[in-house]
């Protein structure tokens, strides 16, 4: 039998042609990528002074006197938890419960919409959480 598509075979794609192939479908394949970066930012009540590095210690319970807020929503929760803490949002949840249990941390509290959450950490002392940061407005210091 004879072969249909001679140009497709793997003897056809030898030396310097897969390359070519490779140069044109790579940018075809990760193009989607960089669209689905979320930004997500630290916000804390004004005036709280608050460092990158702490958050990761907050948010895990190593630090306590803080009111920890996060948003009832998986998106924002996995890109907070990969941006800021450098895990999934299943491994913090599996670190603060072990926090809760032992008694060093309180479980945070979770909120279901950005306008709630831009209102309990204006109106919270020592209160920090993490929103879009489209959604960041004065009544709230955003962690730098």
């Amino acid at each position: 039998m004879q072969n249909i598509m001679p140009h497709l075979t793997l003897t056809r794609l030898n030396g310097q042609r897969w390359r070519k192939y490779l140069l044109i479908c790579l940018p075809i394949v990760t193009m989607p990528f960089p669209l689905l970066a979320v930004d997500v930012v630290v916000v804390v009540h004004p005036g709280l002074r608050v460092s990158r590095s702490e958050v990761v210690h907050i948010y895990r319970g190593e630090l306590s006197g803080y009111r920890v807020y996060e948003l009832n929503d998986a998106h924002w929760q996995e890109a907070f938890c990969r941006d800021y803490l450098n895990m999934t949002a299943s491994d913090l949840k599996y670190i603060q419960d072990q926090a809760l249990y032992a008694g060093r941390a309180l479980p945070p509290r979770k909120l279901d919409d950005v306008q709630d959450m831009l209102d309990a950490i204006s109106q919270t002392p020592n209160a920090i959480g993490y929103l879009p940061s489209a959604a960041v407005t004065d009544a709230v210091q955003v962690v730098k």
